[in-house]
């Protein structure tokens, strides 16, 4: 005859070394969890990748910019800025690295304020310092700016790019950043519609 008591010991047993195999399954040794820790922090993009995928983008679609036009690292309010006075591209890329946004994304980006460079490279000193003052001085003027920048990058082939962006944008920053965007930027429905114009 079974002993129920015996029974019930060797039952629970069982369950306890189950479970103790499934934990030790599961759970990687110290040193390989170190290493997932610091996979999980480690930044998105590196700036040398960022660097690359500036180049290239330069390179293939807007040869038309300033051959001094660089990509400078610097902390910063927003994620991107083109200046005409540098003729540089400025971005953040602690804040880029927070959104952890994929590589279309970035090339989207990116596609933007180059086409915003190709803006500066037809226009005198004079020119683009007019072209600045309306910028900050006139909530129309900044709005014909981004637009043009827009219409660029779309007309070189980064339309679907610029719709991700502008989506991810418009998902993950602040309420108060949205609404400053709002009437400055297309949105990405306007986006698809040029696209489908253009094409």
């Amino acid at each position: 005859m079974i002993n129920p008591m015996k029974s019930s010991i060797a039952f629970m047993v069982t369950i306890f070394s189950l479970f103790i195999i499934i934990y030790a399954i599961a759970t990687p040794p110290e040193d390989q969890q170190s290493q997932i820790e610091q996979e999980q922090v480690k930044p998105a993009y590196s700036r040398s990748e960022l660097q690359a995928l500036f180049k290239d983008l330069k390179e293939q679609s807007f040869t038309d910019t300033s051959e001094t036009t660089e990509l400078i690292f610097e902390d910063m309010y927003v994620l991107g800025y083109a200046s005409p006075f540098s003729l540089n591209v400025f971005i953040d890329i602690n804040r880029i690295n927070s959104y952890q946004w994929p590589r279309d994304a970035l090339i989207g980006l990116f596609a933007h304020e180059l086409a915003h460079m190709v803006s500066y490279h037809r226009r005198s000193v004079l020119g683009r310092m007019s072209f600045i003052w309306n910028y900050y001085f006139s909530k129309a003027a900044r709005r014909k700016v981004e637009h043009e920048a827009d219409r660029i990058a779309i007309e070189r082939g980064y339309g679907e790019e610029l719709v991700l962006i502008r989506t991810l944008a418009i998902r993950d920053y602040g309420e108060e950043r949205v609404e400053r965007m709002r009437g400055v930027y297309y949105w990405p429905e306007t986006l698809e519609s040029i696209i489908s114009s253009i094409q």
